[in-house]
């Protein structure tokens, strides 16, 4: 942590990478004035303490010092500011960029919302009961890393299930599906992927987000996984907003439960429905339209495509 310290302390930022440039072409032009000035005085008064005072005061007064040592000491010291608030900026590239940012993009969960998803409610679609369908989609669900599984491994036991499973493909913004052994083919995720449609006879249904169970290409169950709103999300927006900042949650939630949270938060733009890559391209589209843009994410959500971004705060 120290070490990341100094290395962000001591790294240039873009300004600061100017300011040299600068200061390497005005101090040998600097230098050059004093010795003209120095001549020139001394064949005039033949005073050569005078001569040198003259010179002396045209390198005291044309020190590019505020070149050359403010824009580090600022630096240095910002960072340690932001230190002091909890703030770690990578390098001094990151620590300008925030000075100009005019909009915020936030992922859902875990940035948020607590990251701590529950199973609310369950409908079963197939022959197996709810003890089987959660006993294999948590058995499942541990081999992955996505934080919706945690709805599933952190509130059932997966260790009474002992048949293997083979096969496991993680597709990305989707699910995964797995070859289980004495059952078949497994699927597990989004609507989409599993080709299962919400119950409309509850409105948890409607604002919660949605896992699908397929078994053999047959529909086995579907899950309601609902996770609460971190305390201090409303104040965060509240303080961007009144800075005049422009926020936009961008999510692979289905729209309407994105939609939910906005209208909650005041977020005043929100996508769902999104891929890893359909969030990259949407923060590159803003930035093209000349927007600067700081994207919000949870550590274990930090993708590898968001270190193509300036700015990303984890």
């Amino acid at each position: 942590m120290i070490k990341a310290l100094s290395e962000a302390q001591g790294s240039k930022a873009p300004i600061a990478r100017i300011a040299d440039k600068v200061a390497g072409v005005f101090v040998p032009v600097v230098v050059s004035i004093a010795v003209v000035t120095f001549i020139a005085t001394w064949l005039i008064t033949h005073d050569a303490v005078k001569a040198l005072v003259h010179a002396v005061s045209v390198l005291v007064i044309a020190c590019p010092c505020a070149l050359g040592l403010a824009t580090p000491a600022a630096i240095m010291v910002g960072v340690g500011l932001a230190v002091r608030q909890g703030i770690w900026f990578k390098n001094a590239t990151a620590l300008e960029a925030a000075g100009k940012i005019d909009t915020v993009v936030l992922d859902k969960t875990g940035t948020l919302t607590e990251g701590r998803p529950t199973i609310a409610a369950t409908q079963l679609l197939g022959a197996y009961s709810e003890e089987q369908v959660l006993t294999i989609a948590s058995a499942l669900e541990a081999q992955t890393t996505h934080p919706i599984a945690k709805a599933f491994t952190e509130n059932h036991q997966t260790h009474a299930f002992s048949k293997k499973n083979s096969n496991l493909h993680t597709l990305e913004g989707k699910g995964i599906s797995a070859q289980v052994e004495g059952i078949g083919e497994v699927q597990i995720g989004s609507p989409a992927f599993t080709q299962i449609s919400a119950p409309e006879t509850d409105s948890i249904w409607q604002i919660a987000t949605l896992v699908g169970m397929r078994i053999n290409n047959q529909p086995a169950a579907i899950f309601a996984i609902a996770d609460t709103l971190k305390a201090d999300s409303q104040t965060a927006i509240s303080r961007l907003k009144s800075m005049g900042i422009r926020t936009v949650i961008l999510s692979g939630d289905r729209q309407s439960v994105v939609d939910h949270i906005a209208k909650q938060l005041g977020i005043d733009e929100a996508k769902g429905e999104l891929t890893p890559r359909g969030k990259a391209d949407f923060i590159q589209h803003l930035q093209a339209q000349g927007a600067h843009v700081a994207m919000i994410v949870m550590v274990s959500m930090t993708h590898q495509r968001w270190q193509q971004q300036r700015l990303v705060l984890r």
